[in-house]
């Protein structure tokens, strides 16, 4: 039979409160905004990276449930680290947020985090990259794709706050020929992965969201047409 579970209410509709997350990548940019999504709504958020400093910086800025784990999900041997050392703390992981950027790091992290996936009620893997890594459906497993567009983080700028940030030349000038006109806000990658992590969200599997403003719908309406002088770049950083 299918019947509600949770009322319409968006603190029960979206709500991540009491979830155990794990975001990588979460010293910086989007990582980090995601993880403070995360941890101002009631979730039990571990953040993990390579440079602890950033990481303990992060978390203090965050505050709320959050906990810093240092960890190079760039090898093998460091996501089974990682997944040991969060092993040693909770018995089972709701949520993974693949941020860090390396495909064989998302690949192995979510594989090795299958025992602890699979103890939760409702287990959901997002990865913010231009693929998913791992199709889980036959262990129900969600697992989501996210595609950002130009959003402030230090892939395109240097940090000047909180989430804050310096846009680079380059960046600011693709940010324009979105329909948006302007880079992506934290609150706007924050808010969609959110949504894959609640109630809301638990019926989307093997979904791809498009955050980019209309710059991947702008590609094709602009084509073969000059666009304004100041959507160009010419300088090489």
């Amino acid at each position: 039979m299918a019947e509600q579970h949770v009322s319409f209410k968006t603190e029960d509709l979206f709500s991540v409160k009491g979830k155990v997350v794990v975001v990588t990548g979460g010293g910086s940019g989007l990582g980090k905004a995601i993880a403070e999504g995360f941890a101002v709504n009631g979730a039990n958020v571990y953040i993990s990276g390579r440079r602890k400093e950033m990481l303990d910086i992060a978390a203090k800025e965050i505050g709320g449930d959050i906990h810093v784990v240092q960890g190079d999900v760039s090898t093998k041997t460091g996501c089974q680290d990682l997944v040991k050392a969060i092993s040693a703390r909770e018995s089972h992981v709701d949520t993974l947020i693949n941020c860090a950027v390396n495909v064989n790091g998302i690949y192995f992290l979510t594989v090795n985090f299958i025992p602890l996936l699979r103890k939760s009620d409702d287990p959901n893997v997002c990865v913010i990259s231009s693929l998913a890594a791992l199709g889980a459906q036959s262990m129900k497993i969600r697992v989501n794709t996210i595609c950002p567009g130009v959003f402030p983080s230090e892939m395109t700028g240097t940090t000047t706050g909180k989430h804050e940030y310096a846009i680079n030349h380059q960046a600011e000038k693709a940010a324009k020929r979105c329909t948006a006109g302007r880079a992506g806000r934290p609150e706007e990658i924050v808010g969609p992965v959110l949504l894959l992590s609640s109630p809301g969200g638990g019926y989307m599997n093997n979904a791809l969201l498009t955050v980019d403003g209309g710059r991947l719908m702008g590609i094709s309406i602009h084509d073969g047409i000059r666009m304004p002088e100041d959507t160009y770049t010419y300088v090489l950083l």
